[in-house]
């Protein structure tokens, strides 16, 4: 048992330090958003080493047991696709969801102590008026230019925070339900 232990505290600390090093890195201001937090941890970069040996099927069946991303099915085409998502969200993910111990490693007293102080070191971060350069960076990354035109304010430079501007409204009539019935 000591092992096992011991074996979810190596993988809490590497987790952390992976966490606080990214988070770190978007505050000083001197990086690249795009190169640090808002990377995206995509499937073509962040897996392409897998891909020389393993077969496709293969492959979703390790991301899928290793948490190594979300695959997504698009409504209408039925297509699926690999989600893009920040290196940092992704970080996070893995450390919630990594392993069998899952549940027991978020009732650890430091898993809760670090994802408060995490969400609260990129609350404030968010809040403060210099994080507007991390939007344009974040809409890049996310190839998110065709969608700004769905929200209630489609100009990125209208928005004061980072918050601001990840809380933005969408156009009611931008996104209907798929399934109107269904609404309730």
């Amino acid at each position: 048992m000591a092992n096992n232990s011991q074996l979810g505290d190596e993988h809490f600390d590497a987790t952390s330090q992976a966490l606080n090093q990214i988070t770190d890195e978007a505050i000083n201001h001197k990086a690249d958003p795009k190169m640090t937090l808002h990377r995206a941890s995509d499937k073509g970069h962040a897996h392409s080493f897998l891909q020389k040996f393993f077969p496709q099927t293969r492959l979703e069946s390790i991301e899928n047991s290793f948490h190594m991303g979300n695959y997504v099915i698009d409504r209408q085409t039925g297509q699926k696709n690999f989600e893009p998502m920040s290196i940092y969200v992704r970080v996070g993910m893995h450390f919630l969801y990594y392993g069998s111990e899952q549940e027991r490693v978020l009732q650890w007293q430091k898993t809760l102590a670090l994802l408060k102080a995490q969400s609260e070191k990129m609350g404030k971060e968010y809040d403060d008026p210099r994080s507007v350069d991390h939007i344009q960076p974040f809409i890049q990354s996310f190839e998110l230019q065709d969608s700004m035109k769905e929200m209630v304010q489609p100009d990125p430079t209208k928005y004061k925070t980072f918050n601001d501007f990840f809380s933005r409204e969408i156009k009611p009539e931008a996104r209907p339900p798929a399934q109107p019935q269904d609404v309730s």
